[in-house]
């Protein structure tokens, strides 16, 4: 008794060193690009979520309080945005905001590293390139200055001379008595 086969499935090709059917073949091929398309899939995910791992941070000549209003009027009215979380005694904000790519969400973190040093701030955008952090941390930095004018730069000043010598003037000359 003669069986039908398909006619693909009479047909011996050599794939690999083995000789197998025509339809094994195919369906080692397609199995071969599936996975080919896979990696290339999960390179092109990981080159997508690289980037949102990261972080924008700037040192802000302000003081931290300063810096927490600034940030929320930012979110609020350049941002056109809605404040989601605040927490001032953290220094944590949490906000989202209308961009071309859709509704981002974004956090802003204000921290003093040292006592008596510059608050630090740091912006995070989770789906916008970092370059974009970088623009909104100028502008942070532009409405500061707008705001509040150009920041004060502590003076340095010289220890007091402890034998009661007396000190030089600025420019380096020797006062006469």
């Amino acid at each position: 008794m003669q069986t039908l086969l398909p006619q693909a499935l009479k047909v011996n090709v050599w794939l690999r060193g083995r000789t197998c059917s025509l339809a094994a073949a195919r369906m080692g091929r397609r199995l071969a690009s599936w996975a080919k398309a896979g990696c290339a899939g999960l390179l092109v995910l990981w080159a997508v979520a690289a980037p949102c791992a990261a972080e924008s941070r700037i040192d802000v000549p302000y003081s931290r309080a300063e810096v927490w209003q600034a940030l929320q009027r930012f979110c609020a009215v350049d941002l056109e945005g809605e404040i989601a979380t605040a927490d001032q005694e953290a220094g944590f904000l949490v906000f989202t905001f209308p961009h071309a790519a859709g509704p981002q969400r974004g956090s802003f973190e204000v921290f003093t590293p040292a006592r008596g040093s510059t608050p630090v701030l740091v912006l995070r955008l989770s789906q916008l390139p970092s370059y974009m952090e970088r623009l909104y941390l100028k502008k942070v930095l532009a409405k500061l200055e707008r705001q509040l004018g150009p920041p004060l730069r502590p003076r340095a000043t010289a220890p007091a001379a402890a034998d009661g010598a007396k000190e030089t003037p600025p420019d380096g000359a020797a006062t006469k008595e």
